[in-house]
This record gives C-alpha cells, sequence and structure tokens, in this order.
C-alpha cells in the first residue's frame, strides 16, 4: 500500500533513500495515464506499508516533476527543498545548539533536538543552509522524523530479528586506528586516534583537534562492513545503528523499497 497526501491517485511504487551526511531523496512512481498533481516546489508526504506497519515520509519537497514521455513517471523530492541550498551571509552568535536551532528556524521548523557542545561563539556562515548545518553537527546525523520535524541527534539502535531478514552480506574486514596528526595556529603538535586495531596514519595534516577528531570519525564510519535486506522497518534509516544475529553495526546508507504489498530495506553497514 502507498498513498500520498493531496491525491486520489496512488503511487505504484516508491524509494526513500538516506545516506549519512546527505539529503535523503524520496522517489515516487505513478502509471504513465496518471495526472500528477503535484509541481516543483510543492510539500509531499506518503504513507507506505500496511496497517499495524506504516512507514510515513513527510514534508519532502519536490525538486523534479514527472516527464509526461516516461513509463511510468517518476515524481522525485528531497529531505530539505530547494530553500535549504541557497547560499547565505550570516553570523550566528551564541552556543552551538542555539546557532542550529537559529538556522532550523529560518525555515519554520517549530521544534527541534540538538545535541550539542558549545561555548559563547560566533559562528560565521557563507555557503548554503544545508552545508552549514552539516558541518554545524559535525558526525551527528541531521534527519527530519516522520512527521516532518529535524532532529540532530543519534538515533536509537533497531534490533532486526532472524525472521526479518531476507540476506544478509558482512564483510570479514580487519580492525583499524586511524591516525591523524597536526600543529596548531599557536605551535602546538597534537595526535588525535579513533578506533582500535592496524594503524592507518592520515598524510594531511589538520590544524586542530576537533578538525582531525572529525575526519577520523567520518573515515571510521563510513569502513564497508556489509549489507542487509529485510522486510520493511519504518524505524530504520541512515544514521541508526543496528543489531544482527548478536553484532551491532552502523546503518550508512537504507534504501526502502515499496511496490505493491511488497516492501523491503536495503541497509549498507559500517
Amino acid at each position: 500500500m502507498i498513498t500520498i497526501a493531496g491525491s486520489d491517485i496512488d503511487p505504484i511504487k516508491a524509494i526513500w533513500e538516506t545516506e549519512i551526511n546527505t539529503i535523503g531523496v524520496l522517489e515516487v512512481y505513478f502509471a504513465q495515464d496518471d495526472i500528477v498533481p503535484f509541481k516543483k516546489g510543492d510539500k509531499i508526504s506518503i504513507v507506505f506499508g500496511e496497517v499495524g506497519k506504516l512507514g510515513k515520509v513527510t514534508n519532502y519537497e519536490v525538486m523534479k516533476e514527472p516527464k509526461l514521455v516516461t513509463e511510468p513517471k517518476k515524481l522525485i523530492a528531497y529531505e530539505f527543498g530547494q530553500s535549504w541550498f541557497a547560499k547565505r551571509t550570516a553570523i550566528y552568535n551564541g552556543p552551538l545548539s542555539a546557532a542550529i536551532q537559529q538556522l532550523i528556524m529560518q525555515h519554520e521548523t517549530k521544534s527541534v533536538v540538538a545535541i550539542q557542545a558549545g561555548g559563547q561563539k560566533q559562528y560565521y556562515q557563507g555557503e548554503s543552509d544545508i552545508a552549514f548545518l552539516y558541518r554545524l553537527a559535525g558526525n551527528i546525523p541531521v534527519w527530519r522524523d516522520s512527521n516532518g520535524v529535524v532532529h540532530v541527534e543519534v538515533l536509537p539502535t533497531i534490533e532486526i530479528n532472524d525472521e526479518e531478514i531476507i540476506s544478509l552480506e558482512t564483510v570479514n574486514t580487519e580492525e583499524y586506528c586511524f591516525i591523524a596528526a597536526g600543529i596548531t595556529p599557536d605551535g602546538q603538535v597534537f595526535e588525535v586516534k579513533i578506533g582500535s586495531g592496524i594503524p592507518q596514519r592520515i598524510q594531511e595534516v589538520f590544524h586542530s583537534p576537533a578538525e582531525a577528531r572529525e575526519f577520523l570519525q567520518k573515515l571510521y564510519k563510513t569502513q564497508n562492513k556489509g549489507k542487509i535486506i529485510c522486510l520493511g522497518r519504518p524505524d530504520i534509516r541512515a544514521g541508526c545503528k543496528v543489531t544482527v544475529q548478536g553484532n551491532t553495526y552502523l546503518a550508512r546508507k537504507v534504501i526502502h523499497e515499496v511496490s505493491g504489498e511488497k516492501w523491503q530495506c536495503t541497509i549498507y553497514l559500517s
């Protein structure tokens, strides 16, 4: 089952894809003869799944309208719309969490969970809003929930039971300890380590421990550890941790694919 708010036409297929520090994308497919009542800039919300287990994607903005000649017609919507991509120049005063909340309030989001530390500083912005938000958040996921509210916080850990698994491929990779070093503007030499195992030194020179740590955390989190295909679960998206057969992984990328009565989820693990 797939329904889309504001339309009497039910889509024939939907693909919802999320990835760490990347804009979530929703693709909605219609039959060729359907008249799709949405245009670029419209906000859309879809519900999919079955009674008792429904997925909901809300407040995505249409970026590409369906072409008349395609079969089927495909509509593409983004988690953060066009206004988030506009480049701005602004200064935000106060703690880091306050800067995040001020930025999100520009987009009329009424509430946000922003778990961040920071002193009384000025945060200068000279890029797009979404790039600025990801930079402020660092390694903490930025995501929009099923009610359309933006969150800047770690997602919960999800347990996937054996009966939900369609296929499981794990990669036996070596454990690494990533190491970076640098020198601060005042001449202090530092070294940062993330992980444990075989040492892997990064050649790039960094200018602060925080900068080096953020780089290493992203590198550590994007290691390929396999893939799970499971029955559809509305609570799984990129940034959450998944526990399967006693092992816990980070969901680096998640693709929900729904068509007819079929709903499955592909999870790329780190």
